[in-house]
């Protein structure tokens, strides 16, 4: 793996099969990424806003 840093070396230590979250697991944390996506929707859509408002000038 290659970094700012340099390259580094990682090994593997196990390995655990993947499975679907319960509800209960996640409930809490749904709100908070509805809230994350619109912030990201209202965001995206002001940057595009000022895309079309801006006015480029050549020097």
């Amino acid at each position: 793996m290659e970094t700012k840093l340099g390259f580094h070396l990682l090994k593997k230590s196990g390995e655990e099969a993947s499975r679907p979250a319960e509800f209960e697991e996640v409930r809490n944390r749904i709100p908070e990424f509805l809230r994350h996506v619109r912030r990201g929707e209202a965001i995206a859509a002001y940057v595009e806003e000022l895309k079309k408002k801006a006015r480029i000038q050549e020097t």
